[in-house]
């Protein structure tokens, strides 16, 4: 198989974890590139991605925040297929990876997130409405546009509505392929709010553009 996967990671002070996310990502299934979108780090988070692998890219940039550090992302891929890691989780897709057979008919393919506390897991693996273990064509991507750069949370799952909206079709895998880490400030009141937040942001948003197209 030819190298046509692009892994965009966007990392803002992730010195801590960057080095095990782009490592659990190195021997991903077809992998062509790991673009690193360093969004204004204070840190040497870049440099030890860099030193993680030889597939990693590293876009430095002045902080906008994650939909717009994704979006530099997207634009600077060179692969046909393209796939979201934070810089904190894991990648655990198989090889051969199981949402490949899922797309050949098929405009993406979501596979399952299983979240893990302290090293163990926590909970049953699950779908994520977002790009969270989203698999997708490059230019799936670019047909339903850019992530909204207004919505700082909520921009992944405001993307997938888009796309579900336009009849896009994106199957389901039962294949574990994304370890989600919680941590302490992860789980907050004030993070967990504000993710809450954009979520019903993105909620409101697709009823409104049902709303206006019926």
């Amino acid at each position: 198989m030819s190298a046509d996967l692009s892994i965009v990671i966007a990392v803002r002070d992730g010195a801590e974890w960057i080095e095990a996310a782009v490592r659990s990502a190195s021997g991903a299934d077809g992998l062509l590139e790991i673009v690193v979108v360093d969004d204004g780090s204070h840190d040497d988070g870049a440099e030890l991605a860099l030193g993680a692998s030889d597939a990693v890219r590293v876009l430095r940039r002045p902080p906008r925040g994650l939909p717009a550090a994704h979006n530099v992302g997207v634009g600077a891929a060179r692969g046909e297929l393209l796939a979201f890691l934070d810089a904190d989780d894991r990648w655990s897709a198989s090889t051969p990876d199981p949402r490949r057979e899922l797309l050949g008919g098929a405009d993406a393919v979501l596979g399952r997130i299983q979240c893990v506390a302290a090293g163990e897991p926590h909970g049953e693996p699950f779908h994520n409405g977002g790009i969270a273990g989203l698999l997708v064509r490059r230019e799936v991507l670019d047909r339903v546009g850019p992530f909204d750069e207004g919505l700082q949370h909520g921009h992944d799952l405001d993307w997938y509505l888009r796309a579900r909206e336009r009849g896009l079709n994106i199957p389901r895998s039962d294949a574990v392929v994304l370890h989600y880490t919680l941590r302490p400030d992860s789980l907050s009141d004030g993070p967990q709010g504000r993710a809450a937040q954009g979520l019903l942001a993105a909620l409101a948003r697709s009823r409104r553009r049902r709303g206006s197209a019926a």
